[in-house]
């Protein structure tokens, strides 16, 4: 019996039961088991579902109203948004719409598309017009295999912006929903392209280990080897997700007999079929070798990115095997980089502990073989990390595990030594490393570097200005009203209030208006228009909408829109929808736009419209419509609908013409 059903009903059924339940099941879990999206070029996505079964009732009840919201951040908010939408349960749905107090983004679209609920997709993307994103929506829908959510996107979105051949198709031919893969092969039929994705269509299939299917698209696209590269792509997801036999047939077609001189590919090839979850990835790579007469040829670090590869070798419970025989193959140079990268990116403490205790004397073992002493003459203490080595290594290491939130990685760093200074911190917060962490996850790590660490471990170089900067970028993530108080009160560092109404709470901000006002002695100054245009960019409604009412931005309205379509008039056409929500917040017009506690916004809601204005949103719209319309089809519809109501008010432009 699932602990919900139990929580808000089982337990319920008469007070001996519920006295017997209470201190066991006091909670009810809204967040399931994140569901993992594979891609087979290029890094996992995580997104976030819905616990089933869902307790409909007990949310709309708690969460129906705003009080509740007001302590969560922006993206905590968002999160709560992902799971009404894939909950199947509407009265969820209306009731985070409504209180959420943040922009749409695509996350929830995907989370709606890996459920399988249709009325939740067209609720996001066509009524409520939530954010677009060309590559996860289409790969969710493909890799969810659910044939009518794919009928949609297919009959709303233009081609151009689904690229049903690349992405959705991609995804559904390595996740092996053949019954996907067909319908989307014949809406693209008998065009001109075919063969321009049907190696990639391939290539996916063979990573996800799909061979039956493979051999299908095989069979009905003639593979051209002339097209530079293409033939080694598939190969190398051959090596990948199929087994020796697959890879010996098809390693003469997709061009394997063309690698003697292509160092590059050769290694490639090598580390993907090491990297396999096929138990025959040895047979594999000795094969392999076998073909080039045992020449790899040296690692290039710069020349050649192999990364997610490691990360799925570092995964398989013999990697330590695995790892040896790269070496023995002279790519210990390249197990030498990245496997303890690897290590910190999948968050394995055996992986981590291998890599500080074992891999150093493997590597010298090697390397002293390589050199003609055999592999005995690297005994002894010949392989020993020394301090200054070992703390390279681990602050790698660290840099990987805590952009990740994998906190027991970094307990473990810690214990063997770990010099954690303020300066990773920042270099985790700002990290754009593989695959770039998401904000929960910074801020996992940020709790535990900062919170579980004694003040005076990081004194070396961590003065204030330092801790004011690690404030800010905590607080634009969304860092919670506890970490934000101890950098403060503990750290020093200094109250950053446009930092905290980029991604926090409301909760957050009475706090840090507090705070500022007992310091100064006086209520703090009103944000410049620049500070607020970065909060309404980042799409945090309540925090604007609260410091709005609280007379705590330095503008008027009327200000705030002149300047906001200037600049949204001089952004590229690519960007240009991404000032539209930004527009609906200053006019008024978006949901939930009122106060929700009842004050009023003492800069008023009306807007003065001038013809400069309207000729300036009737260029913004000439940018949507010729640029990106689909990323936020509704918001372009709304968009078209102001220009015509303003024109008409105007009394001489009428919509533009």
């Amino acid at each position: 019996m699932h602990s919900n059903y139990v929580a808000t009903g089982f337990k319920l059924t008469c007070k001996e039961v519920a006295a017997a339940l209470r201190e066991r099941y006091h909670r009810i879990q809204l967040r399931g088991e994140p569901r993992t999206l594979k891609r087979f070029d290029s890094s996992d996505i995580s997104i976030a579902i819905a616990a089933h079964p869902w307790p409909g009732a007990a949310f709309v009840a708690h969460w129906g109203r705003p009080e509740p919201w007001r302590a969560l951040s922006r993206w905590q908010r968002h999160q709560l948004l992902c799971l009404a939408a894939s909950s199947h349960h509407p009265p969820s749905l209306d009731a985070a719409l409504a209180h959420c107090g943040t922009v749409i983004e695509a996350d929830a679209l995907e989370s709606a598309i890996t459920a399988g609920d249709l009325a939740a997709c067209r609720r996001l993307f066509e009524t409520e017009g939530c954010d677009w994103d060309r590559q996860r929506v289409p790969e969710a829908a493909g890799h969810s295999g659910s044939l009518p959510v794919c009928e949609w996107l297919v009959d709303t979105v233009p081609g151009r912006a689904l690229n049903l051949p690349n992405y959705l198709l991609s995804a559904a031919c390595y996740a092996g929903h053949e019954h996907v893969v067909e319908w989307a092969l014949q809406r693209t039929a008998g065009e001109d392209d075919d063969q321009r994705w049907s190696f990639g269509w391939m290539a996916a299939a063979a990573a996800g280990g799909q061979v039956q299917l493979l051999r299908q698209l095989a069979a009905r696209f003639p593979l051209d080897l002339e097209a530079p590269g293409k033939g080694t792509y598939v190969l190398d997801a051959v090596a990948f997700g199929c087994p020796l036999a697959v890879l010996q047939q098809y390693y003469e077609p997709l061009g394997g007999l063309l690698l003697e001189e292509a160092v590059q590919d050769k290694q490639v090839l090598l580390l993907s079929a090491a990297a396999s979850p096929t138990p025959d990835w040895a047979a594999k790579c000795d094969w392999l070798w076998a073909q080039w007469r045992g020449a790899v040829g040296e690692w290039d670090e710069e020349e050649l990115d192999v990364m997610e590869q490691m990360a799925e070798l570092m995964q398989r419970p013999d990697f330590p095997r695995r790892l040896q025989l790269l070496a023995s193959r002279g790519l210990g140079d390249l197990v030498r980089d990245l496997a303890p990268k690897a290590a910190g990116v999948i968050g394995s403490i055996a992986a981590v502990e291998f890599c500080l205790d074992q891999l150093p004397a493997l590597l010298a073992r090697h390397t002293a073989a390589a050199a003609g002493g055999g592999l005995a003459a690297a005994g002894g203490d010949g392989g020993a990390q020394r301090p200054a080595e070992e703390q390279a290594v681990m602050q790698v290491i660290a840099m990987e595990a805590a952009g990740r939130g994998h906190v027991p990685v970094l307990r473990l760093l810690r214990e063997r030594g770990l010099e954690v200074g303020v300066h990773i911190i920042l270099q985790m917060l700002h990290s754009g490393a593989w695959p770039l962490p998401g904000r929960r996850e910074r801020l996992v790590s940020l709790r535990n570097l900062v919170l579980e660490e004694p003040a005076g471990a990081m004194a070396q170089g961590s003065g204030a200005e330092h801790w004011s900067s690690v404030f800010r970028r905590a607080a634009v993530i969304g860092a919670d009203l506890p970490l934000l108080q101890h950098l403060h009160q503990q750290r020093g560092a200094a109250i950053n209030l446009a930092a905290v109404a980029e991604g926090g709470s409301e909760e957050a901000l009475e706090w840090a208006v507090a705070a500022l006002e007992a310091a100064e002695g006086q209520a703090p100054k009103p944000l410049p228009l620049s500070a607020f245009k970065s909060v309404l960019k980042s799409g945090n409604w309540a925090a604007a909408d609260w410091l709005v009412r609280r007379g705590l931005v330095a503008a008027s309205r009327q200000q705030m829109l002149e300047s906001l379509v200037v600049e949204a008039v001089g952004s590229p056409a690519s960007k240009a929808h991404s000032w539209i929500a930004p527009l609906q917040w200053l006019v008024g017009r978006r949901r939930g736009a009122e106060a929700a506690d009842g004050q009023q916004d003492p800069q008023g809601q009306q807007v003065r419209w001038t013809a400069e204005l309207h000729a300036a949103l009737v260029q913004l719209r000439a940018l949507c419509e010729s640029g990106q319309p689909y990323d936020a089809p509704r918001r372009v519809q709304w968009l078209a609908g102001l220009v015509a109501e303003v024109g008409a008010a105007l009394g001489g432009a009428a919509g533009g013409a």
